[in-house]
């Protein structure tokens, strides 16, 4: 239940995709350390790490949420073929059969000497993101160079390899964190936070009583050696903007990764997909309130840097970075609809701790399914734990509830029994409704639950 994708900016970064890829064939370095990335059937980046960050041989390799990141070392071999290795547990990428097939995982292990430990790299075309270009590569095993490490659904497996195989140029984000010139609200003011340390009391907007609370924090994560895309985001409080004269007085300003999310007065919007004239929350200390603020202008691939931050307090709740409110992490809600993979929304936002347990409502889109049955997915991509308690949909007035399944039959009642969802882990709902997708006016999928952090 996992995914992953890959990088070049001065340092060697891998991209491989689902999709096709046109081959380009260039020099290899024999010796290298790098994080690993993969771009999904649905253009999404995804990172490759080992399942629970496990040392353990055996363990697969799984979707990281980019929080955390596993340097892998690629050791060429005589005979052309490179080991990778688990920096964090010096175990070898193998795959989990031998020979290889189509759909085989991919697992790590203590060194053997064999091909089943050996892996091919080839080199895919250059992207243009950057003005040094970004280049794709394919990983093969030796046991069967006929396919390549991908992902299918949320899995990491190997698939068949074309050589008419094409890859979507995108942006590439690493992550969900700050660069060390935002400021952090603490108890001796604001400071930049890359100052920030392991204790110290910061600024969080508690969601239960609508107040500042200042907490430790728990653990500061930096990640660095990359180089980091940052979007900038320059907005204005409504009552300081003049209408008559368009000009703007007391502009703020944020730079993050576009995966950030920020709240905003319709739930929390990761930064890369907020727009001029959207509206965020602002914490305003002269009313000690949070206050709607006019995005006025909005900076996409700003600036790079080489080192981001991102902090996580001990009572779990958002913290204050430039006035604005950053969000904790929660799991992910897609839709499934012909093998493609439509994602909806975060769900569970806010709901951090057991005594937030509540419904949370998310509405479905269906521009993109059609018929009667619809599948939808609920995954989680981060370092925290789902307690899921109960689960349906709403189509209009009509309470559907999913399918049985061992999987899901947990989920099906209100019984405070819930079903734990880890870090790689997802849950596939089906329903089956009375009507065709196209005879609802409103598709709700309904969540009782919360999550806890685990960084």
């Amino acid at each position: 239940m996992s995914n992953l994708k890959t990088v070049i900016m001065k340092k060697l970064v891998f991209i491989f995709s689902g999709i096709i890829l046109s081959l380009m064939l260039t020099a290899q370095p024999d010796n290298f350390s790098q994080v690993i990335y993969v771009v999904d059937d649905n253009g999404i980046q995804q990172q490759l790490d080992i399942f629970n960050n496990s040392k353990t041989p055996g363990a697969v390799l799984s979707i990281s949420p980019g929080e955390m990141y596993t340097y892998f070392n690629f050791i060429k071999q005589p005979d052309g073929y490179y080991h990778i290795i688990n920096n964090e547990s010096g175990l070898y990428l193998e795959t989990q059969s031998s020979p290889a097939y189509a759909g085989c995982k991919i697992i790590q292990n203590s060194p053997k000497g064999n091909d089943n430990q050996k892996w091919k790299i080839l080199p895919g075309k250059w992207l243009n993101l950057y003005d040094d270009g970004l280049q794709c590569y394919f990983i093969m095993p030796k046991s069967n160079d006929e396919l390549y490490i991908t992902i299918k659904g949320a899995s990491v497996v190997l698939s068949k390899f074309s050589t008419n195989q094409t890859v979507e140029t995108q942006t590439l984000t690493f992550g969900d964190c700050f660069p060390e010139t935002v400021y952090i609200l603490t108890d001796r003011g604001y400071i930049p936070i890359s100052d920030v340390i392991k204790g110290e009391l910061v600024a969080s907007w508690n969601i239960i009583s609508d107040k500042i609370e200042y907490s430790p924090v728990d653990s500061v994560l930096v990640h660095n050696g990359k180089e980091y895309s940052l979007t900038r985001i320059s907005f204005v409080n409504h009552n300081m903007l003049y209408a008559a004269t368009n000009e703007y007085f007391n502009i703020e300003l944020i730079d993050a990764t576009e995966n950030h999310p920020l709240l905003t007065p319709e739930g929390y919007k990761p930064v890369g997909n907020i727009v001029e004239g959207d509206k965020i929350l602002y914490y305003s200390e002269y009313s000690q309130k949070l206050e709607e603020c006019i995005v006025v202008r909005v900076q996409k691939n700003y600036s790079t840097v080489n080192e981001v931050y991102n902090i996580k307090l001990s009572n779990g709740m958002p913290y204050i970075v430039n006035h604005t409110i950053a969000s904790p992490k929660c799991p992910y809600v897609s839709v499934i609809f012909e093998d493609e993979i439509y994602e909806v929304s975060e769900v569970l936002r806010n709901q951090l701790s057991p005594i937030l347990d509540k419904y949370e409502y998310i509405d479905i889109p269906t521009e993109n399914i059609s018929g009667n049955f619809i599948s939808i997915r609920i995954d989680e991509r981060k370092d925290e734990i789902s307690y899921i308690d109960n689960v349906y949909l709403m189509a209009d007035d009509e309470i559907l509830i999913p399918l049985t399944s061992e999987t899901n039959s947990e989920i099906a009642i209100v019984d405070n029994k819930y079903l734990e969802m880890n870090k790689g882990e997802y849950l596939d709902l089906n329903f089956v409704l009375p009507e065709p997708v196209s005879q609802y006016s409103v598709l709700k999928l309904v969540v009782k639950g919360y999550y806890v952090l685990l960084y």
